[in-house]
């Protein structure tokens, strides 16, 4: 099985942030520091159902049969197909958390978020055979 993407308005996203790069869009700092409280309260949630997909994937007690162990099998790939879709939304999350932060010019503040969430990809790239 591939590895499943899912589009979470990527082209939305780009416009936003090409707005944002050539000026045409832009908040205050303390509008742009309300956006990443709001986020960070999203990334929380998304972390918190991560760990969730995450403790599914040690389930045990389905029994010796064959049948048992492919249900068991099932339910591990679902989990990690759905961890795997949480880091994308994550990733989109943090996309966006950047761009209002720049948009508030939060320069720093943005660069700092940007590089942990392209270290996290990597990371993820990295990992993409075993369970993060």
């Amino acid at each position: 099985m591939g590895t499943l993407r899912i589009d979470f308005g990527n082209a939305e996203i780009k416009v936003f942030n090409e707005a944002v790069a050539a000026g045409s869009f832009s908040i205050s700092a303390d509008a742009a520091q309300q956006a990443k409280r709001q986020y960070d309260l999203m990334l929380s949630e998304l972390a918190r159902v991560r760990q969730t997909f995450k403790s599914a994937t040690h389930f045990s007690g389905f029994g010796g049969f064959r049948s048992a162990q492919e249900l068991q099998d099932g339910f591990v790939g679902k989990a990690i197909v759905g961890m795997a879709v949480i880091d994308q939304l994550t990733d989109v999350v943090r996309q966006i958390q950047v761009a209002y932060l720049r948009a508030g010019k939060q320069f720093a503040e943005a660069d700092q978020i940007d590089a942990a969430r392209l270290k996290q990809l990597t990371t993820a790239a990295v990992d993409a055979g075993g369970l993060q």
